[in-house]
């Protein structure tokens, strides 16, 4: 476990990461690699039932790897399990008003806002079929940031780039 926080909704936010067998050969990595698979939960505290689940490596599609290359190069990481390659390191999550969420990613220097795109019979939602809107893109002091902190909403982020 990374970091966690309780939400206004009686609900916990966690972030973990996972070690993970991928190739990384098409970014200049071994083909046997290992990469630390960024996620975050959101659980009920009472039932401590899963509602929401996120993978980074479930939406390489959408932020591909190569994308943190400038900032993260892959190097001498992943060669095993004991020093993976962390691409994307998340350094925090938070739920906005309108349910969404806005993780902070280390390495690509971004936030991401992650939209819940289609409901299952139960109201919970299936995180493979969430739809990422990266909000900036290329932003040094992100790196360090920490947890994100900003406006629920995200809307003061005016010079958002969107994917």
């Amino acid at each position: 476990m990374h970091e966690s926080q309780i939400t206004d909704q009686h609900t916990i936010l966690e972030t973990l990461c996972n070690v993970t067998k991928y190739c990384l050969s098409y970014v200049g990595g071994p083909q046997d690699s290992w990469v630390t698979d960024s996620l975050f939960y959101e659980l009920d505290v009472k039932t401590h039932e899963i509602l929401f689940k996120w993978s980074s490596l479930d939406h390489v599609d959408q932020i591909p790897i190569s994308n943190v290359q400038q900032f993260y190069p892959v190097a001498d990481f992943g060669k095993n399990q004991f020093i993976p390659y962390g691409y994307f390191h998340i350094n925090s999550v938070d739920k906005s008003e309108d349910g969404s969420y806005l993780i902070v990613s280390r390495y690509y220097c971004s936030i991401f806002k992650i939209f819940k795109k289609t409901a299952l019979s139960n109201g919970h939602y299936r995180a493979k079929q969430a739809k990422i809107l990266s909000l900036i893109a290329n932003f040094p002091s992100v790196k360090s940031k920490h947890p994100y902190g900003g406006h629920p909403s995200g809307g003061h982020l005016k010079n958002a780039t969107r994917l």
